[in-house]
């Protein structure tokens, strides 16, 4: 008598598909999570960079500040 259970052979029916289907499910879930997480990241880290840039630069109606000692 064999004392380990036995290995299901792999043209049994519903043994591999479910594996794989439920392996495939879960790792295209888990790969369109990481790639969305990714996109908004590089979406927010965009927009942070535009708002110091801008903020940085002087907007053309700005009064240029001049020092009233120099000169």
């Amino acid at each position: 008598m064999n004392e380990h259970p036995r290995e299901p052979d792999a043209n049994e029916p519903g043994t591999r598909d479910v594996d794989r289907r439920s392996h495939s499910a879960w790792g295209g879930f888990t790969r369109g999570l990481s790639l969305g997480a990714l996109v908004g990241a590089a979406i927010a880290g965009s927009a942070i960079w535009e708002r110091l840039r801008k903020r940085d630069e002087p907007t053309p109606d700005e009064p240029v500040d001049r020092d009233v000692d120099a000169g």
